[in-house]
């Protein structure tokens, strides 16, 4: 995905990811008939805060993206999916973090089993992608 978005966002990241931006709006449009329940129901309950955590997200998602955009035009694509790779890495480590110091807000299965299964799955998602950057 990589490749195909840095040979055709080369020069002009800015349409690109409008219209990556526009196709997940799209697709979003598209399932909200089946899946948009929650989601009324969380902005009835709360508009402003609702509202806020979208802004909020959508914001992050789009410096994430502009980042990658960025990226690629500094490096090879294939160093830059190792290192978005890492990504999951990240979130693992955040929401181990979070269900111990504030199990309120999340609670995700800490037990060392689960942690080591994931921890392991990462390393071979993290070495599969290294492997692709060195050929």
């Amino acid at each position: 995905a990589f490749i195909l978005l840095k040979s055709i966002a080369n020069d002009d990241w800015w349409s690109a990811l409008v219209w990556i931006n526009i196709g997940f709006g799209a697709s979003s449009l598209i399932l909200l008939p089946t899946h948009g329940a929650p989601v009324w129901k969380a902005l009835r309950a709360s508009p402003h805060k609702s509202i806020s955590l979208l802004i909020g997200i959508s914001a992050l998602t789009l410096v994430g993206r502009g980042a990658i955009f960025i990226a690629l035009g500094l490096a090879p694509a294939a160093l830059v999916s190792v290192v978005s790779a890492t990504q999951t890495l990240f979130v693992l480590a955040l929401t181990t973090f979070l269900s111990i110091h504030y199990p309120a807000l999340i609670t995700e299965d800490i037990r060392a089993s689960v942690l080591l299964g994931k921890l392991g799955s990462i390393c071979l998602l993290l070495a599969g992608f290294a492997l692709l950057a060195l050929q």
